[in-house]
C-alpha cells in the first residue's frame, strides 16, 4: 500500500505540468481553425511554472498570433474584406513570442550544445512578416492609437536588433529607416505618457547617426514630464553640446536657469551657443528678452538690432525692438518731474520705435495695432492713429 501511495503522490505532483503541456499541444492543433480558443489555452501554459520557460510554449504562442495575422493578411492580398486592426494587433503580439522562443532555445544544454528546434521556424515567420510592422505603426498612428503605434514601431526595431538575426546583415544592419522608426516609437510612447518607455528607447538610440537631435528632444521632454530635473539638465546639456545649432536645448537650459532666478547662468548658456552659431536670431532675441527682464532696455535694443541685422523682416525682433523703444519712452514720460528735455528724448524713442512697429504690424496686425496706434498718438500723428484703430474695430 505504501508503494501504491507513493506512486499516486508522484502522479499528483506531475499532473499540472503534464496538463499544461497538453494544453500547449492542443493550442497548436487548434490554431489553424480556432485562433481565439488556442490563444486562451496557450496563455494558461505561459503562466504555469512548469511550462512558462518552455520554448515550445512560446513558439506555439507566436504560432497562434502568426496564424491570426496571416488569415487577415491573405484576405487583404486577395482583395477580400480583412480586419486590419485584428491583423496588425496579432502581428505586434507575434514578435515577442518568437523572439522569446529563440532566447530560451539559445541556452546551452548540459553538454554545452545549443539545439534550435522551434527557433528556426520562428525565425522564418518573423523574417517574412516583420516589414509589415511599419504599416501597422502607420495604421494605428492614423487612428490616433499612439500606444499601439508605438508598440508596432518598437517591435520592428526589436526584430532588427534581435540576436536571432545577427547573421543576417540585411536585417541586423540598422539603416535610416530603423533609426527613424526608433524615434517614432519613443515619440509615440511620450505622447501616451509612458515616459519610462520613451526614455528607455531614446537612451538606446541617443547615439543614432540620424534623428539624433529628435531623439534627444524626446529624451529631455520625457525627463521633464517625469519631473526628473537632474536627468533633464544632463540630457539638455548633452544635446546642446552635440547639436550646437539647435536652439531647443539652449533655450530650455536658459529658461530653467531663469526660472530658478539665476539670470547670469541663463545668459551664459545662450552666449555659449552663440559662439557656435552667431547668427541664430532665436538666441539673439532671447538675450534681448533676458535684458528686458533685468530692466536693461539699452542692452535689449542692442540684441534685437543684432537679430535684425541677420534677418530684417523677422517679426519677433521688429516688434520687440519697437516695444523696447516704446517702453523707454514711457519711462521718460512717467518721471516725477518731466522737463522739455525728457519729453523730447521720449518722443525720440517713439520715433525710433515707429519703423519697427510698422514692420511688425505688416506681419501680425492684430498683435501690434494697439502699441502702434498709441505711438502715433504720442507723436501727434492722429490721422495715422485713427486709421489703425479703425481697421481693428
Amino acid at each position: 500500500m505504501k508503494k501504491l501511495a507513493l506512486i499516486a503522490a508522484l502522479g499528483l505532483v506531475s499532473t499540472g505540468a503534464y496538463a499544461q503541456a497538453i494544453k500547449a499541444k492542443e493550442a497548436e492543433k487548434l490554431h489553424h481553425n480556432n485562433p481565439a480558443e488556442a490563444r486562451t489555452m496557450i496563455a494558461e501554459a505561459r503562466q504555469h511554472d512548469e511550462t512558462k520557460n518552455d520554448a515550445y510554449t512560446w513558439f506555439v504562442s507566436g504560432l497562434v498570433e502568426q496564424k491570426a495575422y496571416n488569415n487577415e493578411f491573405v484576405k487583404a492580398q486577395l482583395g477580400q474584406q480583412a480586419n486590419e486592426e485584428a491583423m496588425y494587433r496579432a502581428l505586434i503580439a507575434e514578435v515577442p513570442f518568437f523572439l522569446k522562443t529563440y532566447e530560451l532555445e539559445n541556452v546551452p544544454n548540459e553538454k554545452g550544445k545549443i539545439k534550435l528546434k522551434y527557433a528556426k521556424k520562428a525565425k522564418d515567420y518573423l523574417q517574412a512578416d516583420y516589414q509589415n510592422l511599419l504599416n501597422a505603426g502607420s495604421f494605428f498612428q492614423q487612428k490616433a492609437d499612439y500606444k499601439s503605434s508605438a508598440q508596432a514601431f518598437e517591435q520592428y526595431v526589436n526584430v532588427r536588433r534581435a540576436p536571432m538575426f545577427a547573421d543576417n546583415k540585411a536585417i541586423a544592419t540598422l539603416d535610416t529607416t530603423a533609426y527613424q522608426v526608433a524615434y517614432f516609437s519613443a515619440l509615440m510612447y511620450h505622447e501616451v505618457k509612458d515616459y519610462d518607455k520613451a526614455i528607455a528607447i531614446a537612451n538606446d538610440f541617443r547615439e543614432a547617426p540620424v534623428h539624433g537631435e529628435d531623439i534627444y528632444q524626446v529624451l529631455a521632454a520625457s525627463y521633464q514630464a517625469k519631473g526628473d530635473s537632474v536627468q533633464l539638465i544632463k540630457a539638455l546639456e548633452e544635446g546642446q553640446t552635440k547639436f550646437a545649432k539647435s536652439p531647443y536645448f539652449t533655450l530650455n537650459l536658459a529658461q530653467l536657469a531663469f526660472n530658478q532666478g539665476d539670470l547670469a547662468k541663463s545668459e551664459s548658456y545662450v552666449l555659449r551657443a552663440l559662439e557656435q552659431d552667431a547668427q541664430n536670431t532665436v538666441l539673439l532675441n532671447f538675450l534681448g528678452g533676458l535684458a528686458e527682464q533685468q530692466q536693461n532696455l539699452d542692452k535689449a535694443a542692442e540684441w534685437y538690432l543684432k537679430s535684425l541685422a541677420v534677418k530684417a523682416d523677422e517679426y519677433d525682433a521688429n516688434y520687440n525692438l519697437g516695444r523696447t523703444y516704446y517702453n523707454q519712452a514711457v519711462e521718460l514720460f512717467n518721471v516725477q518731474n518731466p522737463t522739455k528735455l525728457t519729453d523730447d528724448k521720449a518722443k525720440g524713442f517713439l520715433a525710433k520705435a515707429v519703423p519697427y512697429l510698422e514692420a511688425a504690424y505688416k506681419l501680425k496686425p492684430a498683435d501690434v495695432y494697439y502699441v502702434l496706434s498709441n505711438t502715433y498718438d504720442r507723436l501727434d500723428r492722429k490721422a495715422d492713429a485713427e486709421r489703425i484703430r479703425a481697421a481693428h474695430q
